[in-house]
């Protein structure tokens, strides 16, 4: 049904949100467009994919190692980002597990959550320690 890519904060933040039947042709095609714009990528600091309102997510297994290959190709405009992924169905978090696994070669630091309350918390702290905030 789609896969909406908003900026948020000022540009820091990237939030996707899935909704419905959302097929791996439809996610491709937002990071895709993202290579076409690398200097809205280097401000970032993170990027949050929020699949809880989606009901099914048909993609191959080629759809996911193409994916990966674009994550690779952006992480080299942007080496630092966090990425957060909330997924509560058991079927979505294996999915975003085994995305987690093939772009460890991104250099990003990612983590699945169940709820955006998680993803958030664990966002704020990232950007906290990059920041140096608590250090002494």
């Amino acid at each position: 049904m789609g896969f909406d890519t908003t900026y948020i904060e000022d540009g820091l933040g990237l939030q996707f949100a899935g909704i419905g039947v959302l097929t791996g042709r439809e996610v491709l095609d937002c990071n895709h467009a993202l290579l076409e714009t690398p200097e809205s990528l280097s401000a970032l600091e993170y990027a949050i994919v929020l699949l809880d309102d989606v009901t099914s997510f048909p993609a191959t297994t080629n759809e996911i190692h193409e994916l990966v290959d674009v994550h690779v190709q952006l992480s080299r405009v942007n080496p630092s980002m966090l990425v957060a992924i909330v997924a509560p169905s058991d079927f979505l978090f294996g999915m975003a597990r085994m995305w987690e696994t093939l772009a460890a070669e991104t250099g990003w630091s990612t983590a699945i959550f169940r709820s955006r309350q998680e993803a958030d918390a664990w966002i704020a702290g990232g950007r906290a320690i990059k920041k140096g905030v608590g250090r002494r």
